[in-house]
């Protein structure tokens, strides 16, 4: 049985029950594409430099592979069927491996070159979650923007409808949920009161102002069936808000 396992810079293929190096392929490139061909066999792709470390291992005749990360196991199993494949379960020293081995000059450039690729690694994770959150933002305000084209929509039909019977309202109250709960509410301005329409416009003035142009208002008279259908109006208008 051969060990394999994946490193930062590369993949290496060690004897059974000895650190013996049987083959290796190291990541190619600047540390920001060793970081993508790291990342991507973490996740369970097999890059050409795996690919080209399992041929030479067939070679050898070998029939089973412990494999470490475990996330390779289903790629190598579909692609290398005359492999019996399965999870290494006790942890390789790579370090020592690389260093032992001459791979590396010595342990702190091992370490030098791993944090490189760590970092790109990071810097690049960094910059997808960073787009991945921009797109979650572009799509809020675009729900956003419809949410408030629904409201408009539902004010102006309740303006329209209501101003009919209550013209000078629309002049008096600028806020959309103001008015679609003074509708709502209240419905015809016969209804209205100084304590009712305080509770919605927070001030004494101003629901007194709007009692006494409602008073004199030159609007048409609601009949109940039109009242309740533009209260129904105000009231879908007023859940999306």
């Amino acid at each position: 049985m051969i060990r394999l396992s994946v490193s930062p810079l590369g993949v290496i293929a060690l004897k059974e029950r000895e650190d013996e190096l049987v083959a290796y392929r190291l990541f190619e490139g600047d540390p920001a594409l060793i970081a993508s061909k790291f990342s991507r066999v973490s996740n369970g792709e097999l890059v050409d430099e795996v690919k080209s470390l399992m041929d030479e291992i067939l070679n050898k005749g070998i029939e089973e592979i412990a494999v470490q990360p475990s996330t390779l196991i289903s790629a190598l199993s579909q692609n290398y069927r005359e492999v019996s494949f399965k999870e290494l379960e006790e942890p390789i020293n790579i370090e020592e491996v690389f260093v032992r081995n001459g791979l590396v000059r010595d342990s702190d450039e091992y370490r030098r070159r791993v944090k490189e690729v760590i970092d790109s690694l990071l810097v690049t994770e960094l910059k997808e979650a960073v787009a991945r959150r921009d797109v979650m933002i572009v799509h809020a305000v675009h729900v956003l923007e419809d949410l408030d084209k629904q409201i408009n929509m539902f004010y102006t039909r309740c303006r329209e409808w209501y101003g009919l019977h209550f013209p000078e309202l629309g002049d008096l109250i600028d806020e959309p949920e103001e008015y679609m709960r003074i509708v709502a509410e209240l419905g015809s301005r016969k209804n209205y009161t100084v304590e009712g329409l305080k509770k919605i416009l927070g001030s004494a003035r101003k629901a007194e102002d709007v009692l006494e142009k409602a008073r004199i208002s030159i609007g048409a008279v609601m009949s109940p069936e039109d009242e309740e259908r533009v209260k129904d109006v105000a009231r879908e208008g007023l859940r999306l808000i």
